[in-house]
């Protein structure tokens, strides 16, 4: 049911960034909010659980986005690898640092992106708003990101409550909430 969860959220992140985000000028330069939810699988949930997500995630946008094919799935999973290498070393969950790895992610995906065009042999120089539009993203994902780790966290911790909870009293167990 986990997984129906994560397919939910991130069909409706998709439709957001693909039909509705470009469409309104206040959110152009809006970072990736698939990065939040690889970040946020790479923080909270095990990995046998998040690398299958992740994987599809970059899949599905390296299909719906122009760029080159395997741009996403590369860029989630070096973000989704680097975060749990990350959690060896810190605890990043309850730190300031959980302010940053957003950002970090961000900056990891343009660059990986930049590396693609140039591998690619553009040799066309960068877009007139690209440094512009990488720090409107990094302040974004500074600002906004946390905020949706955060609330990320909470939405799953009360779905997966609700559902076992659904699944409690079905199987005629009582519930957390209730006592038979």
């Amino acid at each position: 049911m986990t997984y129906l969860f994560y397919a939910i959220i991130s069909l409706g992140i998709l439709v957001w960034q693909t039909a509705v985000q470009p469409q309104m000028p206040f959110f152009r330069w809006m970072y990736d909010l698939l990065v939040s939810i690889t970040i946020y699988l790479g923080l909270y949930r095990p990995a046998r659980e998040g690398l299958p997500v992740v994987f599809c995630l970059g899949f599905a946008m390296d299909n719906f986005s122009a760029a080159p094919f395997g741009l996403y799935i590369t860029s989630y999973l070096w973000i989704f690898a680097g975060i749990k290498w990350l959690m060896t070393f810190l605890d990043v969950r309850g730190s300031l640092l959980l302010y940053f790895v957003t950002a970090a992610g961000i900056l990891i995906q343009n660059f990986l992106s930049l590396a693609t065009a140039v591998a690619g042999g553009s040799d066309l120089p960068l877009p007139e708003g690209f440094t512009r539009g990488l720090f409107i993203q990094f302040c974004w994902a500074l600002v906004i990101g946390p905020l949706f780790l955060m609330a990320f966290r909470w939405i799953h911790e009360h779905f997966e409550k609700w559902w076992m909870d659904r699944m409690a009293e079905k199987n005629g167990y009582p519930t957390l909430g209730k006592s038979k």
